[in-house]
């Protein structure tokens, strides 16, 4: 069986894949690009913003201190140097990054 005139072998099948591919990877290659270079920042909503805990150890800005919670060992960053015991709670995240401020007890 001849399709367009090109027998049917493995061959041929091979050859016309990756003459298909060629074609549409240079046709889309820059729409595509354009689509990745059009980004959207925005804050990320979380429900731990707002959640309160006791901080595990000494923490002074600059240095790293971790706290592990939900099964992720969360870095802290905090503007402050506060000791451990102090109560603090989240108010903003990243990625793998809590920031957080001491609670006011008053």
């Amino acid at each position: 069986m001849f399709f367009l005139g090109v027998p049917e072998t493995w061959l041929n099948a091979l050859l016309g894949t990756g003459v298909l591919t060629a074609l549409s990877a240079a046709l889309l290659w820059k729409p595509l690009k354009n689509m990745q270079l059009k980004t959207e920042t925005h804050k990320v909503k979380s429900d731990l913003i707002g959640m309160e805990f006791e901080l595990p150890e000494d923490i002074k800005p600059g240095k790293t201190t971790h706290f592990r919670f939900s099964g992720i060992k969360w870095q802290l960053k905090c503007n402050s140097e506060e000791s451990a015991g102090t109560r603090v709670k989240v108010t903003d995240i990243e990625v793998g990054i809590m920031h957080i401020a001491v609670v006011d007890e008053s």
